[in-house]
């Protein structure tokens, strides 16, 4: 689903008329001059291995191999597709190999004379990969400018990294060639033609319209893999043109096309270098389940053991009752109620000796004396 949704927003966004118009005048821009360079026959002296590998229906580096970058305007394909090759190499899983030391290196081992000039082929970049090998490209950092230098340090550091040998496997052998690349991907150069600019966002060449387009010139890129596309082989590409030519940056090519373009007149090159090539291990996506444990009798309950009594409660020792204040206080209270006792004694004692007023015009019997009180008393009228 998720392939399909990308080729119908491709066909709609990158494949209509004004899109290809677009991706033809910018790709076409691109120099495309790696010559046709015949590989010499010691080359392709290349002994078939005896071990039988179990080859997939379809297979990809893309993902193992260093990403896809732009070589620019100058003619650096050689440097950046042997960029890709020399990569994979274990030797160069701290750090890139530099795809200018590739390029500028093969100048000194190819075909034509001097080195004032864009391009070179395939087969003088791995002579200079196996006679001075190849820096990191800390040593010598990519910009497309045919005046750049190397730093201080280079060609110490690329001679610790030089390539053992280098073969051609012709384009027949392709048994050969897909066991070759289920350890490493291999270098290719091939004629390109007008068509190959402004190919889909699927990136499949279509074989006959490219054959029918005009001859541009020579490319060098990096063979991956190979897909079986309307049960038809096609064999994958890794470009140096950025991530928007063909299928974020990778194309595929039918086999007969793949046979017919080939420049060297051979087929594509494989390099052997020490510590081997970097592969890790593909991931089972849906491991096999473990067996289900055989069953175990289950171990007997332990016998009941009765339970230790509860320990008879202990009464708690009272807390000591804090005296108080009566009680700290109770001499001094007896001594101020004797005091009162005493006073009120005395008070008492004396009442007791006064003589009490008899009350006026009464007589003894309680009655009152009116008439007593008529005489005497002014204000009784």
């Amino acid at each position: 689903m998720k392939y399909k949704l990308k080729s119908i927003l491709g066909a709609i966004f990158f494949d209509n008329p004004i899109s290809k118009s677009i991706k033809n005048s910018v790709f076409s821009r691109y120099k495309l001059n790696v010559s046709e360079h015949p590989a010499d026959p010691k080359d392709w002296i290349h002994v078939n291995s005896d071990e039988e590998k179990e080859l997939p229906e379809n297979f990809s580096r893309r993902g193992i191999c260093p990403p896809v970058k732009n070589q620019g305007r100058i003619g650096s394909c050689v440097g950046h597709s042997g960029r890709v090759v020399l990569g994979s190499a274990v030797k160069f899983q701290q750090e890139e190999p530099s795809p200018m030391w590739i390029y500028k290196t093969g100048k000194k081992y190819d075909a034509w004379a001097g080195e004032n000039y864009s391009g070179t082929s395939i087969r003088g970049a791995a002579s200079g990969a196996k006679h001075e090998g190849c820096c990191f490209e800390s040593f010598w950092p990519y910009i497309d400018d045919e005046n750049s230098q190397p730093k201080d340090g280079a060609g110490l550091d690329a001679s610790y990294k030089k390539i053992h040998s280098f073969y051609a496997i012709p384009c027949e052998e392709t048994k050969e060639i897909k066991s070759m690349l289920m350890d490493r991907p291999m270098w290719y150069a091939f004629m390109v033609r007008d068509n190959f600019f402004s190919i889909g966002f699927d990136g499949i060449i279509d074989t006959e319209k490219y054959l029918s387009s005009n001859p541009a010139g020579g490319h060098a890129v990096c063979l991956i893999g190979w897909k079986v596309i309307n049960e038809k082989l096609y064999w994958e590409f890794q470009n140096s043109w950025g991530l928007f030519h063909g299928d974020s940056g990778c194309f595929f090519m039918e086999d007969s096309l793949f046979k017919s373009v080939v420049i060297n007149s051979v087929g594509p090159y494989y390099i052997e270098i020490t510590d081997g090539f970097h592969n890790p291990e593909p991931v089972d996506p849906e491991p096999d389940p473990e067996p289900d444990p055989e069953p175990v009798d289950p171990e007997p309950d332990p016998e009941p053991v009765d339970p230790e009594p509860d320990p008879e409660p202990v009464d708690p020792k009272p807390e000591p009752k804090k005296d108080s204040w009566v009680k700290k206080n109770i001499a001094w209270i007896g001594v101020g109620l004797l005091v009162l006792f005493a006073i009120s004694v005395l008070l008492f004692s004396q009442c007791s000796e006064e003589e009490i007023p008899h009350p006026p015009y009464f007589n003894e019997d309680g009655t009152v004396d009116w008439d007593r009180k008529l005489r005497e008393d002014p204000n009784f009228k």
